[in-house]
């Protein structure tokens, strides 16, 4: 039995008996071997509880919600019982690669600044046909920049040090739906994240799934993570985001505020050491398409 597994990896699932055994699969099958899964069983009354137990895998351990409590308390419950020095993720309808624990591990265990590590992801349909290729191509600088403004992180994709979780804190129940792309982006304040060039994730889309049932809510919550954490204009991330337009006096208003939005970046890019010179280049020409869009933009 592992006492002592190095990873953490944690599936929250709600009815999800479609597609759990090849997502439990993906993990027992690892060629790194000393993890444990933690299962979140969160109220499910389909046949979930049943495909867990049919497993006699001793690194599978199973926390049982007498009630539907919600994917962010499920994920916190679950964090709180794991024991590795690394938390990853996986949704009960995704798939890891075989090698993914592995090739993320010896990232993070060569790579002591840099807190998250994510990677490509290949897009596949209820039927697990492929529809796209996920290609995250971001520098650490890219990532920190990009996340102020939208989530280029996929869930199902990410390990972290679960250390880091004492600065920064778990995942915020107010963040319903955009509870991940919060927590990046309070990562990516306090430390440096890398996206491999490899597919090692697939991420199923379908129709019922939560993203695509509730992608209005969860468009406008991605708005509130933005302006709360970044610390943006909300005026200004519309229309960055090409979502409204203003007055010429509501423009000098934009550009004073995207001054200090810019400002900002630095100076807590400046305080997790990323390249200066790299971050002062993007900042540069990103202000400069700014300036562009507010002032040209019909």
């Amino acid at each position: 039995m592992t006492h002592n597994p190095i990873i953490s990896v944690l599936m929250p699932v709600f009815n999800g008996e479609k597609y759990l055994k090849k997502s439990i699969d993906s993990i027992v099958n690892q060629t790194f071997k000393n993890f444990e899964l933690i299962i979140i069983n969160d109220g499910s009354s389909d046949n979930t509880l049943n495909i867990v137990n049919s497993y006699s895998d001793n690194r599978i351990r199973i926390i049982n919600n007498k009630k539907n409590i919600g994917i962010v308390r499920s994920l916190n419950k679950g964090i709180s019982t794991t024991r590795g020095k690394y938390i990853a993720r996986l949704d009960s309808d995704d798939l890891s690669n075989l090698d993914r624990l592995q090739k993320q591990l010896f990232f993070l265990e060569n790579n002591f600044d840099f807190g998250l590590v994510g990677s490509w992801v290949e897009v596949i349909n209820e039927n697990g046909k492929s529809l796209d290729l996920w290609k995250i191509n971001l520098s650490s600088e890219e990532i920190y920049y990009n996340l102020i403004f939208y989530n280029c992180i996929i869930h199902s994709s990410v390990m972290f040090r679960k250390e880091i979780l004492k600065k920064i804190g778990l995942y915020r129940e107010e963040c319903a739906l955009v509870e991940d792309y919060d927590l990046w982006n309070r990562i990516s304040k306090n430390y440096k994240i890398f996206i491999i060039s490899e597919f090692l994730v697939k991420f199923r889309v379908f129709p019922e799934s939560l993203s695509m049932k509730n992608k209005d809510l969860q468009d406008k919550n991605t708005k509130l993570v933005s302006i709360n954490n970044s610390k943006i204009n909300s005026d200004l991330y519309d229309y960055i985001l090409n979502k409204r337009r203003f007055s010429l006096i509501k423009k000098i208003f934009l550009l004073k505020k995207t001054v200090i939005l810019y400002k900002t970046i630095f100076i807590e890019a400046k305080e997790i050491k990323l390249n200066q010179k790299k971050m002062l280049n993007l900042l540069f020409i990103n202000f400069l398409k700014v300036i562009r869009n507010i002032f040209f933009r019909k």
